[in-house]
């Protein structure tokens, strides 16, 4: 038996549906199913809650709500014959005058329910409620492309600055030249001598093409938003446009803005008679902005791409700057090495550091990184194997005060040497063995480059072509 709220509930849902599917489409049917379910709404949320005795009723009542009752599903029809919606008002009207005598208001409801709306009519409402849905869903992500333009924003990386950007000294100038000259020495770039307002970055992979984006917006104090073809795909057909002009819209407020976007060949890549219409658009309001971008003083658009060629040719043209990142040459290739040991202790000579980077020619500078990580492990490693420790005096690591106590790992025939496990002995005590050359011949047998020779060939062949 329903209940006041829920018959109200429900009503307001199937209202709301169908207004919601008017709003997309003048239909006369939908126009009188509207009129029906609020007219049905209005009378009998009116009759429950003005019932206050809830009593059986008296047997003669319920012999003349039954011949009512059956009465009404014969109007009906047979064989599904659907009721016109003159019909079925008239018939609440008729039903309205007889509850007036009726006192079971919830039982009566639940008859005129099954009476009013038919299989058919509750079938359609449950699509407009889908629709309705689907509507809320989309202001939904409405909201969320908001969201995504805000919390795009600002996203450089406080440790990014030039003096820790190695080996790129001409991508730095040409980065330089397109935004912190023209903020800082706005007179130098006046009639014709213009600074790059898009600029392409491509080369292997594990360069440094995004620390170079999230470098340039910090040290220009622009408003950096970092985008990838992951934020601007949506579902919803037209989101994905709207979210790119939005995005250069907003960057155009927020001005001098950065606009980042990572992997741009996913996004924009080669048009052919195979892609779907969506990506067709997707690249149609990708050249309209880039378009755009030279007229919005204080906006610098940067792509970054690892496969420059399979971008579209129209999107290539509007990167009027392209700059290739090429992997790090050997003065660099040092320079990265000593910058990722850092501090950690080892016995590395100068000369040492020179046969590491002759060493990794072909390395990118994700490549060295990783590769130092693993020689810089090594010491670990040895602890979490040593069987036995000698007691040595040095340095804490941790405290650094001098200690007579320290543990270092030692091999078992040491006549010093304690048996002992690395997790019985005190962290303040453990005394970690030096990084050496050894751990870095190690390293590099088992770390190899990312990229091919054929691979490198592609990337000089491109530049030489662009």
């Amino acid at each position: 038996m329903a209940s006041s709220s829920s018959v109200e509930e429900y009503y307001m849902k199937a209202s709301n549906a169908i207004r919601c599917a008017l709003s997309f489409e003048e239909n006369e049917n939908l126009k009188t199913l509207y009129e029906m379910l609020n007219t049905t709404y209005e009378c009998k949320i009116a009759q429950l809650r003005g019932v206050v005795n809830q009593e059986a009723s008296t047997e003669e009542n319920m012999s003349a709500l039954e011949h009512d009752s059956t009465g009404r599903k014969k109007s009906t029809g047979h064989h599904g014959k659907k009721r016109s919606s003159t019909e079925t008002i008239q018939e609440i009207e008729n039903h309205d005058e007889d509850q007036d005598e009726d006192t079971d208001g919830s039982s009566s409801y639940s008859l005129d329910v099954s009476r009013t709306i038919s299989h058919d009519e509750k079938s359609l409402i449950g699509d407009f409620e889908r629709c309705s849905k689907k509507r809320k869903e989309s202001a939904s992500e409405n909201s969320e492309i908001e969201s995504f333009i805000i919390n795009n924003g600002n996203q450089a990386h406080e440790e990014c600055e030039w003096e820790k950007v190695v080996g790129l000294e001409h991508v730095l100038q040409c980065l330089r030249e397109a935004t912190i000259l023209p903020q800082r020495f706005p007179q130098l770039f006046s009639g014709e001598r213009r600074p790059w307002r898009a600029v392409l970055l491509y080369g292997p992979p594990g360069t440094g093409k995004t620390m170079l984006a999230s470098t340039l917006a910090k040290e220009s104090l622009a408003t950096f938003f970092s985008v990838s073809s992951a934020d601007i795909l949506s579902k919803w057909v037209g989101q994905s446009e709207r979210k790119i002009k939005q995005l250069f819209d907003y960057a155009s407020k927020r001005k001098p803005s950065v606009i980042f976007i990572d992997e741009v060949d996913s996004l924009c890549s080669v048009r052919n008679d195979n892609e779907s219409e969506t990506s067709r658009r997707i690249k149609t309001e990708f050249l309209v902005q880039m378009q755009g971008v030279s007229s919005k003083n204080g906006v610098t658009v940067v792509g970054a791409t690892n496969l420059p060629w399979e971008i579209d040719i129209a999107i290539r043209r509007r990167f009027e700057k392209r700059i290739y990142v090429p992997l790090p040459d050997k003065k660099a290739r040092k320079e990265i090495i000593v910058k990722h040991i850092g501090k950690t202790p080892n016995s590395l000579s100068e000369e040492h550091i020179d046969v590491i980077a002759s060493k990794t020619e072909g390395y990118s500078g994700s490549d060295i990184s990783v590769l130092i990580r693993q020689a810089l492990l090594e010491p670990i490693r040895k602890c979490q194997q040593a069987t036995h420790f000698r007691k040595v005096n040095g340095f804490s690591p941790i405290t650094s005060q001098y200690c007579e106590d320290l543990l270092e790992p030692t091999h078992e025939q040491d006549d010093l040497a304690l048996q002992i496990s690395l997790y019985d002995i005190d962290s303040e005590k453990l005394l970690p063995p030096l990084v050496t050359m050894q751990d870095f011949e190690f390293s590099l047998s088992t770390i190899k480059p990312t990229l091919t020779p054929e691979d490198l060939e592609k990337y000089e062949q491109f530049s030489k072509m662009f």
